[in-house]
């Protein structure tokens, strides 16, 4: 074995004997057809080389062959030299048991070396396949438009970033979201019928680009068929442009179609790709491996692309002519692709076909919600009905469905427009617009008719339901949208992914944009020429200065044509004064403005202009202008200015919040300080709004008055406002029915809650009247029973039901104000409880003094983040206190008397004691910690005298009356309720309360 091992040609010999051996065998006798001669020596041309020597010798399927039989034959002699290793060893085995290991050991490093080639053959095999894409095997090329070939000078370029097919499509066609492979030949209509998007998808003449029909996924309502036809849809091929020649090119190497580019990235290589060098890619390299690294793997897809260029440029010359004939078969080659290739890296985002303003510019998304910021009354605004309409935005066209619906909601009238344009206004500080509307009318004795009317819609509420995908924008204010954005959105790649949606709704509002504009043209060359002639800015920005000033001025206007305010005098005068602030005017006077505002001892934030014409300045407010009640301060000082020709003079100045941006003033300078005031946001909806409201509670001192006794005349005038705020309910509006009873609103604070707030109020927990009635005189009794009982027909009961009536008071809130006197007649309006947090109603019910319940309430609220409480500065005394109840006197109160309170813990495991149990039955007794109020003076055992624990803990407190008694046991502990009759506490006679 080791002679012929060292041997080569006997080795040669006993192999090729084997073979031939082998094959003579496998024939069976009378087998005619003809065997293939054993080759014995490969010819140069069929000797295994590298890509580069195999290309340029030229390959067909013949070539292929052989090269195939070379590596068949190769393979053959290393399982023969396998085999023979093994009979050997064996055979040695046998022979020689004492030095097995030693020989074992020597054959099987040889069986090793002999697999290891075999191995290698194999790969070398599945390579060769590889040249299937070169001679055209399973490659479709399909033939798009015929037509001019481009210069020779022109270089071969290869385009990295891979594009989808609708995303391009979408800005020359109106495409659907159902667009997919079977719509291609959409799309190759296109390429012949709109020059500009071949330009789009070929950034050169002669061009390679990588493309799939759609990066979106396609639900066809079946699981098979999403899964078989998404498929299709993400297929990718290539498409080539030679001058005026266009060509669609598929190809069956999964490594290429399942690429997310054309070649690699950066991040992919860790340097810019500049090309492979195929001439010394071997077999090896581009074989079919089921398993490879990532890396391998993103070079095999590279490598096989080379392979398929290569062959359409010998067997079609697709890419036309652009090379010298004699570089021909080094197509592979680094100095080929050197000298007549170029590689477009935009996928990176560094080559030169990135897009700068993507990196300044804000995403869609983004831009849509600075364009609906600018939002306010009288802006233009395009809405999509069906869509921004719901049960919370129209309530009059759109109904809560109580039954299956996917929406949960109906139309209850027909939209006459699916979308269109409207003008907002304001209405109960929400801002909304209308849509036009018809319902069909039935009627049994008429003929049916159709109503058309108008519905209001609150874009204020309007929220985008989290569940809807991305195809609908609702609405977008078009106050500051411009065509030439929206056009830079419909053609910037990185926007068109995904966003379908978009760019058909961006093509339609930028041709109505585009066609307001054309209407505009003779009215800006106007302004224009009013510039020129009073020597104002220069040729390069007077067109940015007419835009800004007319955006600003269409805003204030209320989406006014620019025709009025041309042939308006008055507007004509404010155009021309905004235009001459915004070219130099404005600016030449912000070294004035800011001495101004340091006088008054305030910063400078922003230098605008106003619509009318006039130069303001925000500025911090100073101590005595700032209101931090309730919240922090949010409102600026806008001072507006007067120019004339000693300079500038302060004309105005009022709170006013700073926008983020705002169309409606044209920022000429803005300070940094600027920031920390920008997009601040009040409850409030003005400062002025917010003074009024603190101004009402101040109110509610004299109210309070009315409510004792004590002040018999005062108590006499809430009677008197009573009984007239009855009569106006009852007699004067809709009662629906039924005798309706006023509703004491005395106010006391201010509730607010994220971004809502209300009054808190003073009310009575039932009738007003019973409140009234229980603190009256004999002679108001009489006269207030005899006009409470004065609108109901059956009057019996009515004396006792007053008399029944508790005279507790309450607290309540609400953001409407009563309309007579401390009354409202409004049977609609209703109030929120405050919040106790986590205090029981039969608990805090107990509580007479509205101090007391105020304690709890304030509590609850400095518990939130967002919650906040501010009661009346007239309602508190000089160290803070609170002065309601002494201003109420005692009407409202029971006369009580001193109290004792035991405190209860007993075991609540064996692990602490014993645990109690009743005495009468034996029952294990389940509360552990409770309060009894008890007659002053009780006994101490009094808590247990029905209960047996042997281990306990009473505690007893001393108090003036029941209510100081319950605040004690509240304070201690929140989430007790006072026991009723028949629950489990067992509470024993002596005991007045249980509270547990």
């Amino acid at each position: 074995m080791t002679e012929t091992m060292s041997d080569p040609e006997a080795l040669r010999t006993e192999l090729l004997g084997r073979v031939e051996a082998k094959k003579a065998s496998s024939s069976t006798p009378g087998d005619d057809k003809k065997q293939l001669p054993m080759v014995m020596e490969l010819s140069s041309s069929t000797e295994i080389a590298s890509l580069g020597t195999a290309l340029s010798s030229g390959i067909d399927e013949a070539k292929i062959a052989q090269l195939q039989q070379a590596v068949e034959f190769r393979h053959e002699i290393a399982q023969a030299q396998i085999d023979w290793i093994k009979e050997k060893n064996n055979a040695i085995s046998r022979a020689v048991m004492a030095i097995t290991p030693y020989l074992e050991e020597s054959a099987a490093a040889q069986l090793a070396i002999a697999e290891e080639s075999r191995e290698t053959l194999n790969k070398l095999m599945d390579g060769i396949k590889s040249l299937d894409l070169y001679i055209g095997k399973d490659v479709v090329v399909n033939t798009i438009r015929e037509g001019e070939s481009a210069p020779p000078h022109i270089p071969l370029t290869f385009v990295q970033r891979k594009l989808a097919v609708d995303e391009e499509t979408a800005v020359f066609l109106d495409i659907g979201e159902w667009f997919d492979f079977e719509k291609l030949p959409l799309f190759f209509h296109a390429l012949n019928n709109h020059p500009g998007l071949v330009e789009q998808i070929f950034p050169s003449q002669r061009c390679v680009v990588c493309m799939t029909t759609t990066r979106r996924y396609i639900d066809y309502q079946d699981r098979w068929a999403n899964w078989e036809l998404n498929a299709k849809n993400q297929t990718v091929f290539l498409m080539v442009r030679d001058g005026e020649r266009l060509f669609q090119v598929y190809s069956g190497v999964e490594s290429h179609l399942g690429a997310h580019t054309l070649f690699p990235t950066t991040d992919e290589q860790g340097n810019i790709f500049r090309g492979i060098d195929g001439s010394q890619v071997t077999f090896n390299d581009v074989s079919y491996t089921d398993k490879l690294k990532a890396h391998e793997m993103v070079a095999l897809h590279y490598y096989r692309f080379l392979i398929l260029c290569c062959g359409l440029d010998h067997r079609l010359k697709l890419f036309g002519e652009f090379y010298d004939p004699q570089d021909r078969l080094s197509f592979v080659s680094m100095a080929f692709q050197e000298k007549y290739c170029r590689f477009i890296y935009d996928h990176d985002g560094t080559g030169l076909l990135d897009d700068p303003d993507a990196k300044v510019r804000p995403s869609i998304e983004e831009y849509i919600t600075q364009a609906n910021s600018h939002l306010r009354s009288g802006s233009r605004v395009f809405c999509e009905w069906r869509a921004v309409c719901t049960p919370n935005t129209a309530p009059g066209v759109v109904k809560v469905d109580t039954g299956t619906s996917y929406r949960s909601y109906y139309f209850t009238a027909d939209f006459i427009n699916d979308e269109g344009m409207a003008v907002a206004f304001t209405r109960n500080n929400e801002i909304c617009v209308e849509v036009p509307v018809k319902k069909d009318i039935y009627r049994r004795t008429r003929a049916n008719d159709v109503r058309e009317f108008n519905a209001k819609v609150s874009l204020t509420n309007f929220q985008r339901d989290p569940w809807d995908d991305a195809c609908s924008v609702g609405f977008l204010c078009l106050d500051a949208v411009k065509a030439d954005d929206l056009d830079y959105y419909i053609h910037s790649r990185s926007s068109r992914k995904n966003f379908m949606y978009y760019i058909k709704l961006f093509k339609r509002l930028s041709a109505v944009l585009r066609a307001e504009e054309e209407q505009e043209k003779p009215y800006r060359q106007k302004l224009i020429r009013a510039l020129v002639d009073g020597n104002i800015g220069t040729k390069t920005n007077r067109a940015e200065i007419v835009d800004k000033t007319v955006i600003t001025w269409r805003a204030d206007k209320k989406g006014q044509p620019l025709s009025e305010g041309i042939d308006n005098e008055k507007s004509w005068k404010a155009l021309l004064g905004m235009m001459d602030l915004i070219a130099w005017r404005g600016l030449s006077h912000r070294e004035a403005a800011v001495e101004m505002a340091i006088f008054r001892g305030s910063k400078p934030l922003r230098l605008i202009v106003t619509t009318n014409a006039r130069l303001a300045l925000y500025v911090t407010p100073t101590a005595e202008e700032r209101d931090d009640r309730v919240e922090k301060h949010k409102w600026a000082m806008l001072l507006t200015f007067k120019m004339s020709a000693k300079g500038l003079t302060l004309d105005s100045s009022k709170p006013a919040l700073l926008s983020k941006n705002s169309v409606c003033e044209t920022t000429l300078y803005e300070w940094p300080e600027a920031n920390e005031w920008k997009g601040l946001k009040s409850v409030f909806s003005s400062f002025h709004e917010k003074q009024r409201a603190f101004e009402y509670i101040e109110t509610g001192k004299e109210d309070l008055r009315k409510l004792s006794p004590a002040n018999p005349s005062e108590f006499e005038a809430g009677v008197r406002e009573w009984m007239t705020a009855y009569c106006e309910m009852n007699d004067y509006r809709k009662t629906g029915g039924q005798v309706q009873q006023p509703r004491l609103m005395i106010p006391v604070g201010i509730y607010i809650n994220r971004g809502d707030w209300q009054y808190i109020y003073v009310t009575t927990e039932s009738e007003a009247a019973g409140y009234f009635y229980h603190n009256s005189s004999e002679r108001l009794k009489k006269e207030l029973y005899q006009e409470y009982v004065s609108r109901f027909a059956h009057p019996e009961g009515k004396l006792e039901r007053l008399e029944t009536r508790g005279n507790r008071l309450a607290l309540g809130m609400t953001n409407r104000t009563p309309d007579i006197g401390m009354f409202c007649a409004d049977r609609n309006v209703e109030m929120d409880s405050v919040n106790y947090g986590p205090l029981s109603y039969s608990a805090y019910s107990q509580l007479q003094r509205i101090e007391n319940r105020l304690f709890f309430v304030l509590a609850e609220a400095e518990r939130g983040l967002h919650r906040r409480i501010y009661i009346a500065d007239n309602l508190k005394s000089d160290n803070g206190e609170f002065i309601i109840d002494k201003l109420l006197g005692s009407s409202h109160l029971q006369v009580q008397s001193a109290v004792d309170v035991f405190e209860v813990i007993l075991p609540k495991s064996l692990s602490e004691g014993p645990l109690p149990v009743i005495k009468s039955s034996g029952e294990i007794y389940r509360i552990h910690h409770w309060f009894d109020i008890c007659p002053k003076g009780a006994e101490a055992n009094i808590s247990l005298s029905n209960i047996e624990a042997p281990v306990n803990k009473v505690t007893r407190h001393s108090f003036d009356s029941r209510e100081a008694a319950i605040m004690h046991i509240l304070m201690q502990k929140e989430t007790v309720k006072k026991s009723v009759s028949g629950d489990r506490s067992n509470t024993p006679e002596g005991v007045v309360e249980r509270w547990y």
